[in-house]
This record gives C-alpha cells, sequence and structure tokens, in this order.
C-alpha cells in the first residue's frame, strides 16, 4: 500500500497495530437491535459488535459509530463481519453499525421525515449507553465510516464535537456539491440553485469553517483512483489551512471493497489510538501535502 510521505514512526506503529493481532477469541455473531427514533418515530436497526476479551478490571469501553455507504444498510457489512468482530476483540471496543437508508446521514431540510443526524448524534448514543457498559461522554465516541458513511461521519462529528472526539473517514463523499444529480441528493436538500443553501450547509467540508479549536482527532484515506479523490484532497487541504491537526492517507484503488479490505485496517488502527492514546504522534504527525 503506498503511503504519502508518512513518518517512519508512524508507519511502524500502524504496522504493529496491523500485523501483531492475537487470534480472535470469538466467533459469535453480533447484537442485532432495533433503536427508536423518536425524531423520526420509527425504530432503526442495527448491529452491535460487542469485545469479547473482556478485561474484569475494566467497567466501561468506548465505541465506535460505523457508517455505511450508499445503497447499503446495516446487513452491508457481512463482507466484513469477521474482521469487525475481531477489531472489536483486539481494540477493545464496541462497534455499532446503524442503518441509515441513502439518508447522507442528515436532517433534511426538505424532508422532515429524514432525521439521521439527530438519530446518530444523540438517540443512538443514548440507548446503546443505557445497554452496554460504554463510556458516557465524548473521550470513548467517535464516527467512521465508508464513501456515504465517511460524509456521516466527518459531518456529523464536526458539527458535534462536545460529543464525539473525532472522526475517520474512508473514500467518503466529503462535498456534496459537485454530485448534484447523482445518488438521489435532491430529495434530501432540494434542487442546487444560487438561492438554495442547502447543498453547502450541508456538505461535510463546509463545517470546517466552524472550527472552534477542540482538541479532536482525524483521519482521512482515500484511493487515488476514486472519484472522490478531489472532494478529500480539497478536504485535506481545508484542514490545513486551518491549522487543524489530522492524517491524511492515499493508497493505490479504488471506490470499491478491493479498497476498502486494505483501508479498513489503517482506519481501525486509528480509531484504536484515539481511543486508548497508543500513538501520541497522531497530535504532533507533520501532514502531507495532496499532490
Amino acid at each position: 500500500m503506498s503511503l504519502i510521505k508518512m513518518s517512519k514512526s508512524l508507519l511502524y506503529t500502524l504496522a504493529l497495530l496491523m500485523y501483531t493481532k492475537p487470534t480472535p477469541v470469538s466467533s459469535q455473531n453480533p447484537d442485532s437491535l432495533r433503536v427508536t427514533s423518536a425524531s423520526m418515530g420509527k425504530e432503526i436497526p442495527c448491529l452491535v459488535f460487542t469485545p469479547q476479551s473482556h478485561d474484569p478490571q475494566v467497567k466501561q469501553y468506548p465505541v465506535l459509530y460505523l457508517l455505511h455507504g450508499y445503497d447499503g444498510g446495516w446487513l452491508s457489512w457481512e463482507w466484513l463481519r469477521a474482521d469487525l468482530q475481531h477489531w472489536a476483540d483486539h481494540y477493545r471496543m464496541y462497534i455499532v453499525c446503524p442503518d441509515a437508508g441513502n439518508s447522507w446521514y442528515l436532517d433534511s431540510p426538505v424532508d422532515p421525515e429524514i432525521r439521521y443526524e439527530r438519530f446518530v448524534a444523540f438517540e443512538l448514543p443514548k440507548q446503546i449507553e443505557r445497554i452496554y457498559p460504554t463510556i458516557p461522554h465524548r473521550s470513548g465516541r467517535a464516527l467512521a465510516g465508508i464513501s456515504m458513511g465517511g460524509h456521516g461521519a466527518a459531518f456529523i462529528a464536526l458539527r458535534h464535537p462536545d460529543i464525539f472526539m473525532g472522526f475517520a473517514s474512508t473514500s467518503g463523499g466529503l462535498d456534496l456539491r459537485p454530485f448534484a444529480d447523482e445518488w438521489n441528493l435532491k430529495t434530501i436538500l432540494g434542487p442546487q440553485s444560487f438561492s438554495n443553501p442547502h447543498w453547502t450547509e450541508h456538505s461535510a467540508v463546509s463545517q470546517i469553517e466552524k472550527w472552534s479549536g477542540q482538541d479532536f482527532k482525524i483521519y482521512l484515506d482515500c484511493g487515488k483512483a476514486d472519484f472522490f479523490l478531489q472532494v478529500n484532497r480539497d478536504f485535506h487541504l481545508a484542514l490545513k489551512e486551518r491549522n487543524i491537526p489530522h492524517l491524511y492517507l492515499e493508497n493505490e484503488g479504488g471506490h470499491d471493497a478491493d479498497y476498502w479490505v486494505r483501508s479498513m485496517q489503517y482506519l481501525m488502527a486509528f480509531v484504536y489510538g484515539m481511543f486508548y492514546g497508543e500513538e501520541s504522534s497522531y497530535s504532533t504527525h507533520p501532514w502531507t501535502d495532496a499532490p
């Protein structure tokens, strides 16, 4: 996997995290839940991967909320099921995979039945923390996602840094504005026009302008043949311009499962560092220039 100008120390740490994993202690299937959304008046199905290697001295574990891509759903993680259980065990965290349809994880300004920002930011964590022994504050919550889920993770985390300590995105659609005719976005945001501010207001990249300097962890990666490559580079540059610490990687590959099987290993290693502070250079690494 090709990485842009990463320091040798960071590469070494990531390699250790990825390849010194013990055999997973359990092949137990994840829990299936239906979580009530009062804002949408329905129940949302979720998968919950629980860490089976419980340390009796640890009373509460952190939670990663992992968001699926477009045309996916709560059951679309089947191709990664064994790995997700592996990471939950080895990295000592809960991994919660909610369903969000094709909502882009937004509260739609034109459709009152789409309230997935509210669900992911408020309703879901509250109910997960009621059921499982999890850390009930921002130091124990993070967001991550693939493609549409990468947008959701960035958008929601940047808007709610008091709830989440950071986010990780792989192949994220981090700016919706270049894709006005794609993925049914007009049904969520309305037609794109000069007089319609929703496309800017609901793009993850626009949330960077509202940054107020919180201690926050950010990870981005994208394939060099991905149609979202430019919006990831633009997002990275916007972070750099504001001196916001983050890790940005570009790897060989496109917008597909072959790329994500590789990229998710790096993403999960970063999330582990977020929660457990195993890699202090995540907050001080000299971030790379996009080509």
